[in-house]
């Protein structure tokens, strides 16, 4: 939303019209005006009507709720003009625009020309369309020597995690599957296997796995995502880049809610982002990508990834969403494109799609809410909404239907009011909120002096402590310090984002997880 409309007092509540689309058809003012233009005119051998002879300002209607008393929409007899006409939602094989980054970590510029790979070199294709068939799928040529950091960066963080999942294999001991040996043959391989990766004796590192790597998932029980992964992470560091790729797919699809499957999609989901976002800017491969690293972070702030990497996960993840989900002409799983028909509204628009507000199709579309033509298309991005607070950090990452799309810097509790730990949900949110005080029980009104909690209030209940939300804040510098009284704190522009995708209502409550 823009300065403009705020200073002009929009609000984004539900069921708050702010213009709509034009119906197609004749008011009685426009027949009243017609009766006297073919009195005054006949005389002169007829009469024109002008399709815009109401001005564009009169077209806007006050802010006001949608009751059945509402005076009918504006009126248009001429057709949507050019500009006007559906957006093109075809995937586009070049950038659209820039993509502005909002995170610290410098991604690449989606303006820049991108290097040339094909799908032979890569095999992505025919991973990921016929994992199944893993055997038909093309060999990839070894990676140069070039490449070779590029392979060391990739793998560095699901190596330091191997002594985690060496430690929880035990826990697959009772499972009670039988393999081709025993149960203790599988985890004596793995540790052979481990063993053998500390010594950067690869060849040894994946004979170890060899008995195992064959058999059916379901002969090596809880085990199987342990042997894929290792076998991947082996086949990589042999550059044997089609099987590595293959054992992680099978541990990613198959047993994305491990350890090893999260890892097996990380290591994947870095491959893919080398080669179809450094190197080639394929945006039909985006969204595998993103997927791959919602399920490698996860909802539970990813405690099994080093902080650095973890970070750099979230911010591919921002930077992957600003295309997918920021850019209205791309077509991504639960994005629904709305075509605008006369005497449509904005807010019942967001409403008929489960929303609690509209401003995420302004954000999404940059369209004036006062304004919808008829025939626009605009893009909806529904869904479940889920925050996860990250205390340790002071971050608020934000998913819908468990897809991880943005994160951005917050403020928590000071030391003498901490923010509790603890699953919430949103109940209440307020644009432009009044506040009070509770020290002193003052009540400001929004842009009142002494106001402190920003544009955006969204209200939280649950946990051991009451008077909790999300909301704005007058202190941009408090962002990332302890520095509230309990609440969690984002710069206005970031709560004003995310306000837009939170719902209250039609058993779609928003959830919000914080954790130490």
């Amino acid at each position: 939303m823009s300065d403009k409309d705020e200073k002009n007092g929009l609000k984004m509540y539900p069921g708050v019209s702010l213009g709509s689309a034009r119906k197609k058809g004749i008011s009685k003012f426009k027949i009243t005006l017609l009766l006297i233009i073919v009195i005054v005119g006949a005389s002169a051998g007829g009469y024109w009507i002008n399709s815009e002879f109401i001005s564009s300002e009169k077209d806007i209607p006050e802010v006001v709720e949608i009751i059945e008393s509402d005076p009918a929409p504006a009126e248009t007899v001429s057709e949507a003009t050019d500009s006007e006409l559906d957006l093109d939602i075809s995937l586009s094989p070049e950038p659209q625009g820039d993509i502005v980054e909002e995170t610290a970590v410098n991604e690449p510029d989606l303006a820049n020309e991108a290097s040339t790979l094909t799908n032979d070199d890569l095999a992505l294709d025919n991973i990921l369309e016929e994992p199944e068939e893993q055997s038909q799928v093309t060999t990839i040529e070894p990676v140069t020597e070039e490449e070779t950091s590029i392979i060391d960066d990739t793998i560095s963080a699901a190596s330091d995690a191997v002594d985690v999942v060496t430690e929880t294999i035990t826990e697959a001991v009772s499972d009670p599957t039988p393999t081709i040996g025993t149960k203790g043959s599988v985890i004596d391989a793995i540790k052979l296997s481990d063993a053998a990766m500390a010594e950067k004796d690869y060849p040894d590192a994946l004979s170890s796995l060899s008995d195992f790597t064959s058999l059916p998932a379901e002969s090596l029980g809880k085990l199987a995502p342990d042997v894929y992964y290792r076998a991947g992470l082996a086949n990589r560091y042999l550059k044997n880049e089609t099987e590595a790729q293959n054992y992680w797919l099978k541990a990613y699809q198959n047993y994305p809610n491990t350890i090893t499957g999260r890892l097996a999609a990380l290591a994947l989901a870095d491959t893919w982002y080398y080669w179809y976002v450094e190197s080639n800017r394929d945006f039909s491969k985006w969204e595998s990508i993103r997927d791959a690293y919602s399920t490698a972070i996860g909802m539970d702030g990813a405690r099994f990834m080093s902080p650095a990497t973890e970070a750099q996960t979230a911010s591919r993840l921002t930077y992957l969403n600003q295309k997918l989900v920021f850019d209205p002409t791309v077509k991504v799983a639960g994005a629904i494109f709305h075509k605008v028909e006369p005497g449509e509204y904005i807010s019942t628009i967001a409403s008929e799609y489960g929303l609690g507000t509209w401003s995420s199709i302004v954000d999404i579309n940059k369209v004036n809410p006062k304004n919808l033509k008829v025939g626009m298309t605009l893009k909806v991005m529904p869904g479940r909404l889920f925050v996860l607070v990250d205390k340790r950090n002071f971050t608020l990452s934000w998913y819908l239907d468990g897809k991880f799309i943005k994160r951005y810097k917050c403020a928590v509790g000071a030391v003498d009011s901490e923010t509790p730990a603890g699953h919430y949900e949103i109940f209440k949110m307020d644009a432009e909120p009044n506040w009070t005080d509770p020290k002193t029980g003052k009540v400001y009104k929004y842009g009142e002096e002494g106001h402190a909690i920003g544009s955006r209030w969204l209200a939280m209940r649950g946990g051991s402590k009451t008077g909790l939300g999300i909301h704005g804040t007058i202190v941009p510098e408090s962002i990332g310090t302890k520095a509230s009284n309990g609440c969690i704190r984002l710069l206005n522009k970031d709560v004003e984002e995310l306000y837009g995708f939170a719902s209250i209502a039609n058993n779609n409550e928003s959830e919000v997880l914080v954790i130490e």
